[in-house]
């Protein structure tokens, strides 16, 4: 198996979060992906690797541009059930 290049910033206590991601190669899950969370302001971890093509040629990059699907469906979901609470 080839290495899945990883750029990986995380503060101290968080580093199974890096195992988690890189396990999402190791089975195949993953070709290239991104992650970051943060506590208020605060960039408590910063990661990304693997690669943007098929042909495992371009390594993902932390400004690498990725399609997003069906991401305000839970949030209009929740509105609507919350309009229907407040008129009962």
């Amino acid at each position: 198996m080839s290495s899945v290049p990883i750029t990986a910033n995380i503060k101290p206590g968080f580093e199974p979060v890096l195992d988690v991601f890189k396990a999402n190669f190791e089975t195949g899950e993953e070709l290239g992906a991104g992650f970051a969370a943060f506590i208020g302001d605060e960039c408590i971890v910063d990661i990304f690797g693997g690669w943007s093509d098929r042909q495992k040629k371009s390594e993902w990059q932390a400004d690498t541009l990725v399609p997003i699907y069906s991401t305000t469906k839970p949030i209009a979901a929740m509105v609507a059930a919350m309009i229907v609470d407040q008129s009962v």
